[in-house]
């Protein structure tokens, strides 16, 4: 599964299928043939060479290529999840799948770490996951993703207050079902 995603994202650069748009909430990941949002993310600095990931949504197979994305430009930080309980079930099924890929480095996080979170009605595996650090070890090269995202604004001609709004309604919509 992970050579697929890595294969998709591949394919998606090279033939300019896949774009990477920035508002100031959000990092947008575009399919540019169909002119359709495939993933949202939002991620800001919570400590030294530590970001947190507050909002992510995808198609399906696109959360991964988001936390790699993301990854990739905060690298050599890491990145953890948000820091509530609002961590979804397809988010954790996504971080799990991040220990497995020897591609990303991880650290579970100490109970007395500042950034650690108990939620007790959730399964060990949720506590475990939601309190791991993730970094990429050979970040992605994103500036074919970067620049075919400003072909794509260009073409579509959306303002970041509009694109903002797609974004959001994109996420509300991924979250609420």
């Amino acid at each position: 599964m992970k050579s697929l995603i890595k294969k998709l994202l591949r394919e998606g650069i090279e033939n300019n299928s896949l774009g990477l748009l920035q508002t100031s909430d959000y990092l947008i990941l575009v399919d540019t043939t169909i002119k359709k949002i495939i993933g949202v993310v939002a991620y800001e600095k919570v400590g030294n060479a530590l970001y947190h990931v507050p909002a992510i949504a995808s198609e399906k197979g696109y959360g991964f290529i988001l936390y790699n994305i993301v990854m990739s430009i905060v690298s050599p930080n890491y990145i953890i999840t948000d820091r509530d309980s609002s961590t979804t079930n397809a988010a954790v099924r996504v971080l799990k799948r991040m220990t497995e890929d020897p591609s990303i480095e991880f650290i579970h996080l100490d109970p007395s770490d500042v950034n650690y979170l108990s939620f007790k009605r959730e399964s060990d595996e949720y506590n475990l996951l939601v309190n791991t650090k993730f970094r990429i070890k050979s970040p992605i090269d994103i500036s074919q993703l970067i620049e075919n995202g400003k072909v794509f604004r260009d073409k579509v001609k959306i303002d970041n207050d509009a694109l903002s709004t797609k974004a959001f309604k994109f996420f509300s919509k991924k979250l609420n079902g």
